[in-house]
């Protein structure tokens, strides 16, 4: 059974070449010698599945919210409660899709130039030339800065995206502390 699914696979692909269509892995990619530059920021991490359950939890509550006072709107109401259940769903919909957003844009990111790291409330960019060292306090990392802020970088044992996955923490804290060897001054 599996030589034949092979056979129909191959045949497809090879009408498909025929057609002019081709494969993505058949087109050359450029090398990347010791001039390129990451521009582009990178995530070092991909989110955890602790984040991404308690973003989708947090959006289901908010949209049952909102459907609780659009249904409350539609029950014979006066004018002005309607208006003032209207405006809450909305500031409630647009909460959930602002946390959305931010919660899954929080990590760290890097590129050649520097550091980005996102939280839920802010955001801190420094140059590698600004970041003295990477600490590792108790199951955290922390950058340290020229003038010795330290700065928690949210790569920890405990947060949300490598919660019970400490290999995954042990790949993130080595890519941190690999990004700033390479690119310190």
């Amino acid at each position: 059974m599996l030589d034949s699914n092979q056979r129909t696979l191959d045949s497809r692909a090879a009408g498909l070449a025929a057609q002019g269509y081709r494969d993505h892995m058949e087109q050359p990619r450029p090398r990347l010698d010791a001039d390129f530059v990451q521009e582009r920021w990178v995530r070092l991490y991909r989110p955890g599945p602790w984040r991404a359950m308690t973003l989708v939890g947090a959006v289901i509550a908010c949209v049952l919210i909102s459907t609780s006072a659009s249904v409350i709107i539609a029950s014979g109401r006066s004018l002005g409660e309607r208006l003032v259940l209207l405006a809450v769903g909305i500031l409630v919909a647009g909460g959930s899709l602002w946390l959305t957003g931010r919660g899954m844009a929080s990590g760290v990111w890097v590129r050649d130039a520097g550091i980005r790291i996102n939280t839920l409330r802010s955001s801190a960019i420094l140059a590698w030339s600004d970041v003295k060292a990477v600490e590792q306090l108790d199951t955290a990392l922390a950058l340290v800065t020229a003038d010795g802020r330290r700065i928690a970088t949210g790569i920890s044992a405990r947060s949300l995206d490598f919660l019970a996955r400490p290999e995954a923490y042990e790949i993130a804290s080595t890519a941190l502390s690999d990004w700033w060897l390479k690119h310190r001054a």
